[in-house]
């Protein structure tokens, strides 16, 4: 793997990272492409899609596993009682 593909898979993982970890109401794909150095968006996106299977978007607004684990929590208690 050339440093430029290495650097390149890096930062794309980087930015998934930020897109699972951000809230969607507060951040925009294009933010988070910015931010790690992606200026054309549509190429990211679809490089995105190649890497990972599904559109930054996608990613974004997927709940967070903490969002997840909590509504399975409440739901679970609320059942019990």
């Amino acid at each position: 793997m050339s440093p430029k593909h290495y650097l390149l898979l890096r930062r794309m993982h980087l930015a998934r990272r930020a897109l699972r970890d951000s809230s969607p109401d507060t951040t925009t794909v294009t933010e988070i492409a910015t931010q790690y150095g992606f200026w054309q968006f549509g190429r990211f996106a679809g490089e995105y899609k190649t890497l990972f299977g599904e559109a930054p978007s996608t990613t974004l607004h997927r709940p967070h596993e903490w969002q997840r684990a909590l509504r399975s929590h409440f739901r679970i208690s609320a059942k019990s009682e």
